[in-house]
């Protein structure tokens, strides 16, 4: 039916789905990090962000796997990409944990597995 999808059964079950599927992507992805398997985890973070650009964990995941791959200057762009994001969208900054990961990846060590 037309118009359902702004129901409050359809708007709520919709909002399930979404975290349903950004929290499973998320464990996912971290068990890729945590195995070894860097770049499959950064496409995971980098598909966490097109379905949510607003969780702050696929950044860090992402800037993670970056710092692995010793890609630091796409761990900078992706962080600047947090900053950028969370600030006009939220008002915020990215945390203190994403910020330490990205110090760490622009001075070539690795500060974990995103988490």
């Amino acid at each position: 039916m037309q118009g359902d999808d702004d129901a409050p059964w359809a708007l709520h079950l919709r909002e399930r789905l979404h975290v349903s599927v950004v929290a499973r992507l998320n464990q996912i992805a971290q068990a890729a990090l945590a195995g070894g398997a860097v770049d499959l985890a950064a496409q995971l973070y980098e598909l966490g962000l097109k379905v949510d650009d607003l969780v702050e964990d696929f950044y860090a995941g992402l800037i993670c796997c970056h710092a692995r791959n010793g890609q630091a200057s796409l761990a900078v762009t992706t962080y600047r990409l947090c900053q950028r994001v969370l600030a006009s969208r939220l008002g915020v900054m990215p945390s203190q944990r994403t910020t330490r990961l990205y110090l760490a990846a622009i001075e070539g060590r690795t500060a974990g597995s995103g988490r």
